[in-house]
């Protein structure tokens, strides 16, 4: 092999190993996509408080719910993440979760209600004890919602308020992070992906009012009218 022949072939490996190193991303954004996935699906690292699962089994047993699962919507977390849970209280341990808007007049806090409110056309969620019971047909979605009944006196008049739990064509199933979902009018308004299996699992219980828990944790401010 003469020199030019020589010197073309090394220009060549040397530009295809450069190709190669360019396209293979740096370890650093591997990791942190690693991370963000932990979060993303917070099902793998989210704990309830013995305190709130105490309420809700005492909750169950005095209002005659399904004994085993309960929705609890943590309002806490960021709305571009699954922040709405099936939990079985049995198993200990999260079986579901879903994608959850919020309502238009509790105003943004870094993707989190500001605050919360019982209060009729206040567009507001409403944050407390309560549970889903009767379908009914929606106008929304995959047209499947459940109406919540309130028990505590921050979220009572949801039945009044028509705030019921469906599904919205434009919430996607996936987290969306940094991105926030579109607001609701104080509806537990899910992906119609996620009202289609909760529909599934509340149908094929035997029990089918399940209890549920919506709160923002202490350690964010919030206001409660």
């Amino acid at each position: 092999m003469n020199n030019t022949s020589f010197y073309f072939a090394f220009t060549i490996i040397i530009t295809l190993l450069t190709f190669i190193a360019c396209s293979t991303p740096p370890s650093a954004p591997i990791k942190k996509l690693v991370q963000e996935n932990i979060i993303i699906h917070p099902k793998d690292t989210i704990q309830f408080n013995t305190s709130l699962i105490k309420r809700i089994k005492q909750t169950i047993r005095t209002e005659q719910l399904n004994q085993q699962y309960a929705f609890i919507v943590r309002f806490d977390i960021h709305s571009g993440y699954e922040r709405m849970f099936l939990y079985d209280l049995q198993q200990k341990q999260i079986i579901d979760h879903y994608m959850c808007a919020h309502g238009s007049g509790c105003g943004e806090c870094e993707g989190t209600p500001c605050k919360f409110s019982n209060i009729s056309r206040s567009y507001c969620s409403s944050e407390g004890m309560g549970y889903v019971h009767t379908q009914a047909e929606s106008n929304w979605g995959n047209k499947i919602k459940y109406w919540v009944k309130g028990l505590d006196s921050t979220n009572n008049n949801m039945e009044n308020r028509i705030v019921v739990m469906h599904s919205y064509e434009e919430i996607l199933d996936t987290p969306i992070y940094p991105e926030a979902l579109t607001n609701s009018l104080g509806c537990f308004m899910t992906s119609i992906e996620g009202m289609n299996r909760i529909d599934n699992f509340i149908q094929s219980q035997a029990n089918k009012k399940i209890a549920l828990y919506s709160y923002k944790a202490k350690n964010k401010k919030v206001r409660t009218e």
